[in-house]
């Protein structure tokens, strides 16, 4: 192997490296040419590419110095809407991998479509990879359609472009031009159909959103929630290949409702806090109803309001603890979001008349 104490570019090692793995076979001469040596080229070119992956290559820390100092935490621009999450202290809307969480109907995945389109607009070298697993592709494509143009589009059968100025018309073609959606999610395939996208877009970085973790089908021979402990470690993993290109994945997951037998806060999986970059929780209005069969009270979201909260429960790179108060409206956009809260706090439910409600009932 290549005596590393050498003073050499990478280059001349791999090749010093090559020429000494392929000299037992070329000592031979042509008589030694047999139906094996083409393999046996092609598995000692492969190991090679294996050996020099740049995982493997040892780098001291002070050779290194200067490019790991110039590394900086380059947040994507948002509009006013969403600029809150990229306050200085906390940075959340930049390349990694983001989980959002939320029960059902809370509108994750709205909100998941509404943060990628603001992200769009404002990087105009940026793609959009959506994984609808949840909804079909029209539905999805509706509500994208209505965020887009403001207006709920399900109440229409038609979309007219030409009716629309031309400065609007421009801006929503390039929009549109740089979304790709798609109802199944093959993580085989997952990483080619990102670049593939990027290619298609005539982008450079990606955004992919997943629409949501628990909804993908399990293998019959697999432990569901091994199966998406290994998903969500696999897609961490893509995002860090995609990184240095510009990516962003989010991750949709339902919260765990049993709390009582378990501490893992999203459902089915263990994995979710471990490999997260940022993880959002997002939750409606509570109301007190009385429980019909104990006929003892309790909370329930409330179907009928609005009103969103969004909390920063988890950033590798800053602060954590802050929460906003949001307005979803009937084009499925968002009002700018307000600090309402900032802090640790376990509850994601900012109403101090809810929260000691909760405490009463404990």
């Amino acid at each position: 192997m290549t005596d590393y104490s050498k003073k050499t570019n990478i280059e001349q090692d791999k090749s010093e490296d090559l020429y000494r793995r392929l000299e037992p076979i070329f000592k031979k001469g042509i008589t030694g040419v047999n139906d094996r040596t083409f393999g046996d080229i092609e598995r000692i070119v492969g190991e090679l590419k294996t050996d020099w992956n740049t995982e493997h290559v040892l780098i001291k820390l002070i050779d290194d110095i200067e490019r790991i100092a110039s590394y900086t935490i380059k947040p994507y621009t948002v509009g006013d809407t969403f600029k809150g999450l990229n306050d200085p202290d906390y940075s959340l809307i930049r390349d990694g991998f983001i989980t959002i969480g939320a029960e059902a109907n809370a509108g994750k995945s709205s909100i998941l479509t509404a943060l990628s389109l603001d992200i769009l607009k404002h990087n105009r070298d940026t793609a959009f990879l959506f994984y609808s697993l949840d909804d079909s592709i029209y539905l999805s494509g509706k509500r994208i359609l209505s965020q887009i143009t403001g207006e709920n589009q399900f109440r229409s059968s038609s979309f007219n472009l030409a009716a629309l100025s031309e400065q609007d018309e421009q801006n929503i073609k390039h929009l549109l031009n740089r979304i790709v959606i798609k109802e199944r999610l093959n993580m085989n395939t997952l990483e080619l159909e990102a670049v593939k996208t990027r290619e298609l877009c005539g982008a450079k970085k990606i955004i992919i959103g997943i629409d949501y973790l628990q909804i993908i089908p399990t293998p019959p021979d697999m432990i569901r929630r091994e199966y998406y402990n290994d998903i969500v470690k696999a897609l961490k993993e893509i995002q860090k290949r995609l990184e240095p290109d510009g990516c962003i994945i989010f991750l949709l997951s339902q919260f765990n409702r049993d709390t009582e037998s378990t501490t893992h806060r999203y459902r089915e999986t263990s994995e979710i806090e471990n490999q997260s970059d940022v993880c959002l929780d997002i939750a409606g209005k509570l109301k007190k109803i009385k429980d019909p069969d104990t006929g003892k009270p309790k909370i329930i979201p409330d179907m009928d309001d609005n009103t969103r909260r969004v909390k920063v429960s988890k950033n590798k790179l800053g602060k954590k603890g802050r929460q906003w108060k949001t307005e979803i409206n009937a084009a499925f956009n968002f009002t700018a979001l307000t600090v309402q809260r900032d802090g640790e706090g376990d509850s994601i439910t900012a109403d101090d008349e809810e929260d000691n409600f909760k405490r009463k009932l404990k």
